[in-house]
């Protein structure tokens, strides 16, 4: 599989020094400073599997790509689906924030899948497993790890565990499978698009448009104090946990 020049790939690793506060002896997560380019930016993390794409060892119908990685020292075709819309979502997105992909996923499947869901470097950053943290036997995102201003930071996952630490950064997306008159990510577009114009969450309630109804957009509005996010299974780790129970993933 070819590579991206390697002076254009997105940053994959931390690489000095890091001023974000975190009890983790290690911080991978956190970003480099925000490049020239992406100054005024807010930062959109998004969620890769079943938020932007679906995986699968077996063979689907009509699947994008596959690409082949090591699983137990044996080497295994992963079929991909792309999300209905990803290609312009990626594109319109990148013109108006500062976009990173933040995944449980291990780096050995996540990297060769991005190269080729994102050949023009869109995402600017890609951040892996071992820059989640583990709560409650699941993986999560701490947003706070990153080194941006939390006001300025969102997030689209369609796992509300991956977000418990910052719910009101969320934006919630259904789960991704394989349904192709999914509209979802192209729907979010109109909203970004005024988040991006606004200077933080707080201004967000005299925006005059709404994202989904939910009890965290309501939250993020001020129209409520607290929210009771949804009941979840954390999933434990599996071996390359793209959003498929270890059990289904027993064999390639």
């Amino acid at each position: 599989m070819k590579m991206a020049n390697s002076e254009q790939k997105p940053e994959s690793v931390y690489p000095g020094p890091c001023q974000c506060q975190s009890e983790a002896p290690e911080n991978y997560a956190c970003l480099p400073p925000i490049s020239r380019e992406d100054q005024g930016k807010k930062t959109l993390v998004l969620d890769l599997d079943e938020t932007l794409v679906h995986s699968s060892f077996r063979p689907v119908p009509h699947y994008d790509f596959n690409i082949q990685v090591e699983v137990e020292n044996k080497l295994c075709n992963v079929y991909v689906i792309k999300r209905p819309g990803v290609d312009q979502f990626l594109q319109a997105v990148s013109r108006l924030f500062e976009v990173v992909v933040f995944t449980a996923s291990l780096r050995k499947y996540a990297d060769p899948l991005l190269d080729i869901l994102d050949p023009l470097n869109l995402i600017k950053y890609r951040r892996y497993r071992e820059s989640c943290r583990s709560i409650d036997g699941g993986l999560v995102k701490d947003l706070s790890m990153l080194g941006r201003d939390l006001s300025k930071v969102i997030i689209i996952d369609n796992s509300p565990h991956s977000y418990i630490l910052q719910p009101a950064n969320a934006i919630p997306i259904g789960t991704f499978i394989d349904d192709m008159r999914d509209r979802e990510l192209m729907d979010l577009l109109p909203d970004l698009e005024m988040l991006a114009r606004l200077d933080c969450y707080p201004n967000y309630r005299h925006a005059g448009c709404s994202l989904a109804s939910t009890a965290i957009t309501k939250l993020i509005l001020g129209e409520i104090t607290s929210v009771r996010l949804p009941q979840y299974a954390p999933r434990s780790p599996s071996k390359l946990n793209f959003g498929q129970p270890s059990s289904s993933i027993s064999t390639c």
